[in-house]
């Protein structure tokens, strides 16, 4: 058997020892695992997961899954943990960033409406309302603590609400309408 011992073989070989040692290497080692095994306990994963030093590697396999854990990659059930379906997991994320998106969309356009100089204070709309709707010949009652933050509605037939931010979508979306059906004339 034949042992290269050049400097370089050294280093590289030291450097190989000390990216088992780093956060990345843990990360994806633990990543991989419970891609693997579906689910796996702590101990199985510091088990599992090869490191120079043992008692960083049980600090750091703890941080990762901490970390993991608190941006939704995995998921954990009593004792085991598991990795989130990363499919569900992005429509979800992309259902979220489209409701944000409409949004900012809707408090764009009330920030432009109010601030048009025409526009009389009557017109311009406050945050928060919303409306409450029932049959024309119900009965509807409206309990209000002191300082106006807490409302309860009750009725004799069935109500129904809309919030502020559906109320100015749908306003933001007409006025839209109009702008295109006049750019076209």
């Amino acid at each position: 058997m034949v042992f290269n011992l050049t400097s370089d073989n050294l280093k590289s070989e030291a450097n190989s020892e000390a990216k088992k040692e780093g956060i990345k290497y843990i990360t994806e080692s633990v990543l991989s695992f419970l891609r693997e095994k579906k689910t796996a306990t702590y101990q199985e994963i510091v088990v599992a997961i090869d490191a120079r030093n043992n008692n960083t590697k049980i600090r750091r396999i703890y941080d990762v899954l901490n970390v993991l854990r608190a941006v939704n990659v995995i998921g954990k059930h009593d004792k085991s943990y598991y990795m989130i379906s990363a499919s569900i997991d992005l429509t979800k994320k992309k259902q979220e960033m489209e409701k944000l998106r409409d949004m900012r969309d809707v408090f764009v356009y009330i920030i432009d409406r109010n601030r048009l100089k025409h526009s009389p204070q009557s017109q311009r709309l406050y945050l928060p309302f919303m409306v409450v709707y029932t049959e024309k010949q119900s009965e509807i009652h409206c309990y209000t603590d002191g300082s106006r933050e807490y409302f309860n509605f009750t009725s004799d037939r069935p109500l129904r609400t809309i919030c502020d931010l559906d109320i100015i979508n749908k306003i933001k979306e007409q006025k839209d309408k109009q702008i295109e059906s006049s750019n076209k004339i």
